[in-house]
Formats: C-alpha cells, sequence, structure tokens
C-alpha cells in the first residue's frame, strides 16, 4: 500500500511512519524538514498531485488550518475512489475551551479551534460519500512534546494496533469514522 503522511517528523506521525514502514508499505513524508511548507498553497498543491495514487493519506500537520484544508482538497480529488483518508485530531475537542489547567496559553485555544474545524469537515465529508473513507482519530492525553518513555512504549504499542485495525478493514464495507484513545 502507498500511504502519504504529514507530520512525520515527530510525535504519533514518526510512529505512524515507522510501524507503516515495518509492516512493508511505501509511506512518502511530507513537512517542512523536506521542503513542503503545507501552509503555503503552491507547496499544497504540489503534494497533493504527488499523492494522487496513493491509497492511504495521514493527516497530521497541524499549523493553523491546514489540515481542514488539506482535507477538503484532498477529498475532492479522491471523491468516490477506492482510499482512506486519517485526520488527528485530538482529545481537546471535548471540552469547551481549553482547560487553563493543562494550558497556561492563548495559541491552545486557537489550536482547538482549529482542530474542532477538521472534526466538523470529517464528520460532513463522510456522509457525503463511502469513499473515500474518512477515519478521525482525537487522541485524549498526547502532548508530544513532553512524552515520556513509558507514554513512547503505549504510543508504539497504539499506533500498531490501529495499523492493524485500518489493514483490516480498509478493503472491507466497514465504515470506521472516529477513534478516540
Amino acid at each position: 500500500m502507498k500511504i502519504a503522511i504529514t507530520g512525520h517528523t515527530r510525535g504519533l506521525g514518526t510512529e505512524f511512519k515507522k510501524a507503516y514502514e515495518e509492516s512493508g508499505h511505501q509511506v512518502d513524508g511530507f513537512s517542512r524538514s523536506n521542503g513542503y511548507d503545507l501552509r503555503n498553497w503552491d507547496h499544497m498543491q504540489k503534494m497533493l498531485g504527488q499523492i494522487s495514487d496513493h491509497d492511504m493519506f495521514i493527516n497530521i500537520a497541524k499549523p493553523d488550518f491546514v489540515q481542514t484544508t488539506i482535507l477538503y482538497e484532498l477529498w475532492k480529488r479522491w471523491k468516490n475512489q477506492h482510499r482512506t483518508i486519517i485526520n488527528i485530531s485530538s482529545g481537546i475537542t471535548y471540552t469547551p475551551v481549553c482547560p487553563k489547567n493543562l494550558f497556561d496559553d492563548p495559541s491552545m485555544d486557537a489550536y482547538r479551534t482549529a482542530k474542532v474545524s477538521l472534526n466538523e469537515a470529517s464528520a460532513q465529508l463522510s456522509f457525503k460519500s463511502f469513499w473515500p473513507k474518512i477515519v478521525l482519530v482525537n487522541p485524549i492525553h498526547l502532548y508530544s512534546d513532553t512524552i515520556t518513555v513509558e507514554e513512547q512504549t503505549k504510543l508504539t504499542n497504539w499506533v500498531k494496533t490501529f495499523l492493524l485495525i485500518m489493514l483490516e478493514t480498509n478493503n472491507s464495507g466497514f465504515n470506521l469514522k472516529e477513534i478516540t484513545f
């Protein structure tokens, strides 16, 4: 299977890339580290053109509303095609505001709003057509920048389990829409 991923250079994105590669899949990553600033419209369009033959897209890059924009653009290109889009959101969307006891940073409210936008777009587009399948993932207790070794082991195990679930359901008529962990 050919898989494209944004946000592949750290945290959850790194785990997804590693797990799929270890399972024998071709994984192509797109980020600023390899010349794709996805906030730049031309870079985003270039990436979308390069993944036209991929089977799965894992949407992790998080600046601003980039994930939502990528989702809409990719959905238009992949509509009614047997493919899968996985959107990585955040459990922070389950709270009405960014909890002050977790983050005393006003930019986290903007982060939360962007993730809520991604969740709404995922729900909207997944009901418009069966293909591409759209799966929303909401990690609740995952802070990539402060992850411990123990949490990293749990994350690695979770990603490998998720990988198996996606591989089993990808070719079936089963339509998994959301996972929260």
